[in-house]
Parts: C-alpha cells; sequence; structure tokens
C-alpha cells in the first residue's frame, strides 16, 4: 500500500566523488598561499623551506588518505555520514 512518502535516491558513486571532490578542493585552497613557492623553485630554482614542503605534503598526504577511506565506504549511510577535517 502506497503511503504517498517519498524517499531520496542516492547513488554512492556521485557521493563518493562529491567527497573526494570536496576534499581536493579545500586542499587547493589550502596549498594556494604557498604555490608561489613552487613557481619560484621552477623559475629561478630557489629552494622551497622544508617547513613548507613538510607543510604542502602533509596535505597531499590527507586528501590520499580520504580517497582511499571514501573507495572503502560501501552503504550510503557510512557514505552520508563520513567528515574530514584537514586539521589535527
Amino acid at each position: 500500500e502506497e503511503t504517498g512518502e517519498t524517499k531520496p535516491v542516492y547513488e554512492k558513486d556521485k557521493l563518493k566523488a562529491d567527497i573526494i571532490s570536496s576534499a581536493k578542493r579545500d586542499a587547493n585552497n589550502l596549498l594556494s598561499p604557498t604555490d608561489w613557492y613552487s613557481s619560484r623553485k621552477a623559475e629561478l630554482n630557489t629552494a622551497i623551506p622544508d617547513n613548507i614542503l613538510a607543510d604542502r605534503k602533509k596535505i597531499r598526504d590527507k586528501v590520499d588518505t580520504i580517497e582511499t577511506e571514501v573507495a572503502a565506504l560501501t552503504t550510503v549511510e557510512s557514505i552520508l555520514k563520513y567528515t574530514y577535517s584537514f586539521a589535527e
């Protein structure tokens, strides 16, 4: 018997792609302030300070971790509940 109630239909792959896209966008925002170091290195071969390299690597590694975690999610509920943070 119909209840007249509608339930949302979620596409797991799209939900996962949205999370990963959001994480990459957040990472880009965090990397942007130090992008000039990379440009300077490419143009002038000026060394990038170790702390900047380490910070940038940590951000990129976090995106890799998020992608791995999201890929392992198997239910819509687990995908919808998934959160991440670049803060420590």
